[in-house]
């Protein structure tokens, strides 16, 4: 039996789409092995949204080839969008595929349709065209964990100053409510309780069809499915969440309580230098406005520090904003320039020093905010989707709605689609809270 090895770096999208193409080379007769284990073909699945993603990505097509010299390397993704020049010099590649049709590229894979002894990789990368349509994966309908995920829409129109990425998924393109809902049922009929909708600028579902829909739409045919007990959301524009959006939210209990809103700076002169869409008052509105409508909801970010020209007074304009918004979780990125882009362009770059000292401090501020807002549940209740047995013997974790990461006692096995328990938060972590089982939902 032939035997296929995959690597994912990046996005929830790259991993959604490495789950497709694992289920179809199985399908097509290949054992699925580790990493690190010698095999027949390797997929290497890119990513490019920084210099360091870039050059991870290069270092695994290295790590094939030396695990096995023979074998077939596969290079898809977002980097090898970008530079397929580069990726074909490489020992050992055979195949580079890009972000656009991929399904024909593992159909001519799986039926032995390709010629792989040639001296240079074979490149499949093409340029997006006028009126790109979103590609269906096959080998969608099973997945290996308790939370899968759907790829609900690909590309971007927002062009920020600092992003590759809209250069390499192309324009906006909305999967159809059908498809997505019956990927949904076919999930939740294996015994899934909870969904995670994903995609490149996900909250623009809808806006590019020939009859717009608005993104609720798709929610409620998804909450509607019987058997869904959560629904949660990647990731969302602050610049897309409106009032039906909130009032959907509120009205809908299986709505997880739980938005990732991307900030990136909390100084206004450096969001406009980063052509995002708002300032800091539309932001700080915005999150009001959901704690007033729901109190405890949890509200996750992504910060970029250093960004070219920022200044002292800006960083630590940043900083206050973020400690006033008190996010309950951060993820802080240092500015990596991309070619092509417009920031990469700008003058006064910021040195890796300062970056570095305005990284930490904002990752002992998200680490402290994080902490203070996991002990905001000790002694209440809350709804966990227990998913794996831990380490440690007699142990369970999951998530709540709230995405805090909960350990429980816990001595049954948890198979797929994990088990939802109810659970009374006793004493913070640094991961979270540990509690006890009260009930099963």
């Amino acid at each position: 039996m032939k035997s296929a090895a995959i690597f994912t770096l990046g996005c929830k999208v790259n991993q959604y789409e490495s789950e497709s193409v694992s289920t179809q080379l199985e399908q097509a007769g290949y054992k699925i092995v580790d990493w690190r284990q010698e095999a027949d073909l390797y997929v290497v699945h890119t990513c490019a949204v920084t210099a360091q993603a870039a050059a991870k990505s290069r270092q695994q097509i290295h790590h094939a080839y030396r695990t096995n010299p023979q074998a077939q390397i596969v290079v898809m993704g977002c980097y090898a969008q970008l530079d397929a020049k580069t990726i074909s010099e490489m020992p050992g590649v055979r195949f580079i595929v890009g972000t656009t049709e991929r399904q024909a590229f593992l159909e001519k894979l799986t039926g032995d349709q390709l010629v792989s002894e040639e001296a240079q990789a074979q490149n499949f990368v093409r340029n997006f065209q006028q009126g790109e349509t979103f590609e269906e994966m096959k080998g969608l309908n099973q997945a290996d964990y308790s939370r899968p995920m759907i790829k609900i829409q690909e590309g971007c129109n927002n062009y920020c100053s600092y992003c590759i990425i809209p250069y390499l998924r192309g324009p906006e393109r909305s999967r159809p409510l059908e498809q997505i809902v019956s990927e949904a049922m076919s999930l939740v009929q294996q015994g899934y309780r909870e969904l995670v909708l994903t995609g490149i600028h996900l909250s623009a579902w809808g806006k590019d069809f020939q009859q717009p829909q608005h993104i609720t739409e798709l929610f409620e045919a998804l909450i509607n499915i019987k058997g869904l007990e959560r629904l949660r959301i990647s990731s969302v524009e602050p610049t897309d969440i409106d009032a039906a959006w909130i009032n959907f939210m509120v009205t809908h209990e299986k709505f997880c309580r739980h938005l990732h809103i991307p900030l990136q700076s909390g100084c206004d002169t450096v969001l406009q230098r980063m052509n995002r869409k708002y300032d800091t008052a539309m932001f700080r509105y915005l999150i009001q406005t959901l704690r007033e409508k729901m109190p405890r909801i949890a509200i996750t970010t992504d910060v970029i520090v250093g960004f070219p020209g920022e200044s002292e007074e800006e960083a630590e304009a940043t900083y206050q904003f973020c400690h006033e918004m008190e996010f309950s979780r951060m993820h802080v990125f240092r500015f990596s320039a991309r070619k092509g882009t417009a920031a990469a362009k700008l003058a006064n770059p910021v040195e890796k020093e300062v970056q570095e000292k305005r990284s930490q401090a904002l990752r002992a501020l998200g680490a402290h905010m994080a902490k203070s807002y996991a002990n905001s549940f000790i002694g209440c209740e809350l709804q966990v989707l227990l998913e794996e047995n831990s380490v440690s013997e007699g142990v369970a974790e999951g998530y709540s709605q709230e995405y805090i990461r909960v350990n429980v006692p816990f001595h049954e096995p948890i198979g797929k689609g994990g088990i939802l328990v109810r659970v009374i938060a006793e004493k913070a972590t640094p991961q979270g809270v540990w509690g006890k089982p009260n009930r099963e939902v």
